[in-house]
């Protein structure tokens, strides 16, 4: 029988190599993926769906931004609205829908789909930032003077109620809440809130 010595001596070099092999197996790993450009220098991701799809907005060979789709390991440009010179793509869905913005300049919330690009029911001076699986589009409105949320469908334009003026919402949940700040004055402190 072994003695207690030799057991605790064994317990004593074991556990931590134990320790160290559990360790190492709840450490996630990561693989860090170079996107490219669509020939500029610059190149900022936004959103990220459940089937490995980005979008974002990269610099073109000319240095002007346009929105992207990253797909199966290829970069593809989004596009602009006729006379329009930049764009952003800032949210997605599974569908592989995504919206943001095309500038010439003078904003205009705009959706991807198909790759093709359409402008929504929206004033100049609007960026849609969120998009759900039902294809509900969030966003803001700016006019400068005070900013104020805008909530819409694709095809049918809705107001958020007045509550909502000077506010910034994005897709909270698949329940058609929305979550965002609202403003007191423009540029100043927000508070957080919540539209059911």
């Amino acid at each position: 029988m072994p003695s207690i010595k030799i057991v605790l001596t064994l317990l004593a070099l074991i556990l931590p190599i134990c320790r160290a092999a559990a360790a190492e197996a709840s450490t996630p790993s990561y693989t860090i993926v170079d996107l490219g450009t669509l020939g500029g220098k610059n190149c900022t991701a936004f959103a990220l769906n459940n089937h490995s799809q980005i979008v974002g907005g990269s610099q073109t060979a000319s240095g002007i931004t346009h929105a992207f789709i990253w797909d199966h390991g290829k970069m593809e440009d989004l596009g602009v609205l006729p006379g329009d010179k930049t764009s952003v793509a800032y949210a997605l869905n599974d569908k592989g829908q995504a919206v943001g913005s095309s500038d010439k300049p003078g904003t205009q919330p705009v959706l991807w789909d198909n790759r093709v690009i359409k402008k929504l029911p929206v004033g100049v001076g609007s960026i849609a930032f969120g998009i759900d699986e039902a294809g509900n589009v969030t966003g803001v409105v700016i006019n400068y003077a005070a900013a104020s949320c805008g909530v819409f469908n694709v095809g049918a334009g809705l107001s958020c109620p007045a509550l909502a003026q000077k506010s910034s919402i994005w897709p909270a949940s698949r329940e058609a809440k929305l979550m965002g700040c609202w403003y007191k004055r423009l540029y100043s402190s927000s508070q957080p809130c919540c539209w059911t």
